[in-house]
């Protein structure tokens, strides 16, 4: 297998230094050049294989694609340039010295300051999944310590703080290892992988049988509520995928929420064609007003909220209405995938979570609070409301419905209706596809609305506490503090960009005195939490500065040391040669 094969457009990048070691590697050029030692092969034709096979595609351990766009288009993300390594499954105990290989071709090839950040981050990334791989104690401690004691340093690593990387989470890791004992840094890792073994096992919606008789009821199994705002570009395929349903006893409730382009007019042509679809139209209000005005109206036993730029896989409706069914569910909960709308929007936003399987224990049916607690101590609840299945009467019975005026209206939603529900159950089937855009919600830039919105979630949130008590039970309260905590988390992503003069113009456009009131004593959370995040980059430069500094001594020492011995040798070399003495007085 062939160590490197470096992906170039144009030729003049590479400065080959004949004296590096440049065995095993192979370059690839999609312009034909004068270079023999370059093999051309068209852009189209790599990037074929490419798709295909990904970095193996090459059959290479390592794959180095430089301003070759064509080869990354519709595959992954480009940014200027890439390394890709073959996936390894298991610990690579040789990892450390590869990747310093690596280094060294891309600096014989000239191009290592073209690839530098870009091999740095690739580096801590590998470096840190090879670790995290280790299962075996000893080795792992034997690892950490190499890795801390000279394989950072000697890769770059160490020379650059939180900024430099793409990957913040990598970075923290980083920090982790330098600072937490191997031992110790073990135990933790060991237990992180024991809760991710509690996840139920994966169910493939592809494959599921025949669940439900195709026999025809005169009321809907389910009812789909759509509220759609100018979405004429995705609308169809959101009506195709609930069409297609092998559940075909459906009403689909479709509101036109004042929409200024040709959506009223195809949601007519498909209630025209297809009886199931009802449209209501009103005024624009938001997403809330719509699923408000669709719930007196919905006549299915169960309700499922699908938004009108997304879809639903075929199998979803069969098999949620099954289940709830057989389990006699006040509410379900299931997964999605995302999907992006074109390349620039996967290129724009690779935040986005691709798919969302929770991590515990959720193989029986329980309590709402039981599971709220479950979902907020392990990191996986999720405030959408399109990845639920939700019984009608349990809804009217709780009066639960949208707060309208504000985004995020999901959580608070969402939160009502899991501490209502007496029958509760998650399944681990991706059903639902999200459309990631621009323009959507999980992209829209911070607005003081949206930030209005999130403090408005707070305090409607506080206020269902209390009616609640759930200051009168220590489990759920701890969960619902550490909930808020995380709700508060993301109002101060959304606001540690904006200046002071900002944020105070953004609490004084604020109206409703509640929120107002939370918003002010959040500003100066704002303020002192600046200062620690401060504090904590200084903390983490130190953490990194400590480290490399420690590696640059012992290399020093190191080359110290062998400088010595070869002084040494020198003189003993350069020291005259004593002749053998003779014993006049010796017997002859």
């Amino acid at each position: 297998m062939t160590f490197a094969s470096i992906i170039i457009s144009n030729e003049d990048v590479i400065k080959i230094n004949e004296n590096a070691d440049l065995q095993d590697c192979k370059i690839f050029c999609t312009q034909k050049c004068a270079n023999e030692r370059f093999s051309f092969e068209a852009a189209e034709s790599l990037a074929e294989k490419y798709k295909a096979n990904g970095a193996s595609a090459f059959d290479s351990e390592y794959t180095i694609i430089i301003n070759a766009e064509k080869i990354l288009e519709n595959s992954v993300a480009f940014d200027g340039s890439h390394i890709f390594a073959r996936s390894a499954e298991e610990f690579e105990k040789d990892l450390i010295s590869q990747l310093i290989r690596l280094k060294k071709v891309l600096q014989g090839f000239g191009i290592f300051s073209l690839t530098e950040k870009d091999f740095t981050s690739f580096a801590l990334s590998q470096l840190l999944k090879n670790l995290y791989a280790v299962d075996d104690k000893n080795e792992f401690i034997e690892y950490a310590n190499e890795l801390t004691e000279s394989g950072f340093y000697r890769l770059g690593i160490l020379g650059h703080t939180e900024g430099y990387f793409p990957c913040k989470a990598d970075f923290k890791r980083l920090i982790s290892v330098l600072k937490t004992p191997a031992e110790k840094l073990f135990d933790i890792i060991q237990n992180e992988k024991a809760q991710e073994k509690k996840a139920l096992p994966y169910i493939d919606a592809d494959a599921l049988p025949c669940l439900i008789s195709e026999e025809t009821s005169s009321e809907p199994k389910i009812s789909v509520i759509i509220p759609a705002y100018n979405v004429e570009e995705y609308i169809g395929e959101c009506l195709d995928s609930a069409l297609n349903s092998t559940l075909k006893d459906l009403e689909i409730i479709c509101i036109d929420d004042g929409s200024t382009d040709s959506t009223p007019e195809i949601l007519k042509e498909y209630a025209e064609k297809d009886g199931r679809i009802i449209v209501l139209t009103k005024q624009n209000g938001g997403a809330a007003s719509s699923r408000n005005l669709a719930l007196p109206r919905a006549r299915g036993k169960y309700i499922h909220f699908l938004d009108s730029d997304d879809k639903i896989h075929p199998r979803a409706y069969e098999y949620l209405y099954s289940e709830a069914q057989n389990n006699n569910l006040d509410i379900l909960y299931f997964d999605y995938t995302a999907f992006y709308h074109n390349d620039e929007i996967k290129k724009n936003y690779k935040f986005v979570k691709p798919t969302a399987v929770k991590q515990g224990v959720y193989d029986e049916v329980m309590t709402g609070r039981d599971m709220y607690i479950s979902a907020v101590n392990n990191k996986t609840f999720c405030s959408s409301t399109c990845f639920q299945l939700v019984r009608r009467d349990f809804l009217t019975e709780n009066n639960i419905s949208f707060v309208e005026g504000i985004v995020y209206e999901d959580n608070i939603f969402n939160i009502q209706t899991l501490l209502s529900a007496k029958r509760a159950a998650y399944r681990n089937i991706i059903l639902y596809l999200r459309r990631i855009r621009e323009g959507s919600v999980v992209t829209s830039t911070v607005t003081k609305h949206r930030i209005y919105s999130l403090f408005t979630v707070l305090n409607k949130f506080e206020e269902f506490a209390t009616a609640h008590g759930f200051n009168e039970d220590k489990e759920l309260y701890s969960a619902y503090v550490l909930h808020c905590g995380r709700i508060a988390g993301q109002a101060y992503d959304a606001v540690k960009g904006l200046s002071s003069a900002e944020m105070r113009e953004c609490a004084l456009s604020i109206n409703d005195k509640a929120v107002y009131s939370a918003y002010k004593l959040f500003e100066s959370i704002v303020t002192t939490r600046r200062s620690l995040e401060k504090a904590q980059s200084i903390a983490d430069g130190y953490v990194i500065e400590n480290a490399r500094l420690k590696c640059q001594s012992k290399e020093l020492q190191k080359s110290n040391e062998s400088l010595k011995k070869e002084l040494q040798g020198k003189k003993e070399a350069q020291k005259p040669k004593r002749k053998g003495f003779k014993n006049p007085f010796s017997a002859k």
